[in-house]
């Protein structure tokens, strides 16, 4: 969450620049990975601009010709962001989150989230579609002032065995709203990125914009350096900067907070959709299936919150 134009671990792999060419729609996100030189990445990179929200103004929004690389530009929120597909079923859920360390195990309403998923009958495929809003209010009871909790990733799960293709549609073009999306991956590991303290545009040391699958991480939800030093930021080793494959889930990575550390807020998420096949038009649910990633991209504490959501059937 400050400003940056990304640098890679790989320069040549990623070959990141401020303004992207036109690339709109859904993209394919397979279980086997992407190529980046000689190894693989669970994630592809969407829009490269912003430093992954350390950099605000550079962020670029997509429009139908440029930054616009996972993009997709549907007619409203309501139709799908491919033809041919109806809505079947949307809810609405809170994201509660309930502790011992910040909430005393008390439920603090952290924010809520649209859940949809339109169908075509005629190729048996769905998009699931999921939009977060921040709530206004403090998530750590046990300390002084007002905390507001940040998702830096957002994970849809039930997707093992299934070919998916993932976007986002920025709904809302106002500047404090929908959040765009940095990368998408077929991960259940949620990788940390933070900027330089001294410049906001860059990196800081050790950090990756396209995680690759080795070295093997640990086997934990979020993957980076829970330490912070406001003056000399500790810097990861390479399995703190990786990611496994996992074919049952798709990782959005993008920057979500009522009011950020870094003086920037989207106070919403994009659309965050997924394609995959589904055998009929009943609506299934499974605990879980939407998560909700802290990754203390600033000074803030890792938190994973998990809710039930939509899954293909």
């Amino acid at each position: 969450m400050k400003n940056m134009v990304l640098k890679a671990a790989v320069l040549g792999a990623l070959g990141l620049v401020s303004v992207q060419a036109a690339a709109t729609g859904l993209v394919n996100i397979p279980d086997t990975g992407f190529a980046v030189g000689s190894d693989t990445s669970p994630y592809t990179l969407c829009n490269t601009t912003g430093n992954f929200g350390s950099d605000d103004d550079a962020l670029a929004f997509p429009t139908t010709s440029s930054n616009n690389t996972c993009a997709v530009f549907p007619a409203n929120q309501n139709t799908a962001p491919e033809s041919g597909y109806s809505l079947i079923a949307s809810s609405t859920r809170n994201i509660i989150l309930n502790d011992s360390a910040h909430t005393n195990n008390t439920n603090v309403t952290v924010g809520s989230v649209v859940d949809r998923i339109w169908r075509n009958s005629s190729t048996n495929e769905c998009i699931y579609g999921a939009r977060v809003t921040m709530s206004n209010v403090d998530y750590d009871l046990n300390t002084a002032g007002t905390q507001y909790i940040e998702f830096n990733d957002v994970v849809r799960s039930g997707f093992s065995g299934r070919s998916v293709s993932a976007g986002y549609y920025r709904y809302t073009s106002a500047p404090v709203a929908d959040g765009v999306v940095y990368r998408i991956g077929r991960t259940n590991v949620s990788v940390q990125h933070r900027a330089d303290l001294s410049d906001e545009s860059a990196p800081a040391s050790g950090y990756v914009a396209q995680p690759l699958t080795s070295p093997t991480p640990a086997n934990t939800p979020i993957n980076g350096v829970e330490a912070w030093d406001d003056t000399t930021l500790p810097v990861p080793d390479a399995d703190e900067q990786s990611a496994t494959l996992g074919s049952d889930y798709v990782d959005f990575t993008t920057d979500l907070n009522y009011l950020d550390d870094d003086g920037g807020n989207s106070r919403n998420s994009s659309y965050l959709y997924v394609k995959s096949t589904c055998s009929s038009s009943t609506a299934s649910t499974s605990a879980g299936a939407l998560s909700f990633r802290q990754t203390a991209q600033e000074e803030s504490p890792w938190i994973t919150i998990n809710i039930t959501g939509y899954v293909p059937n």
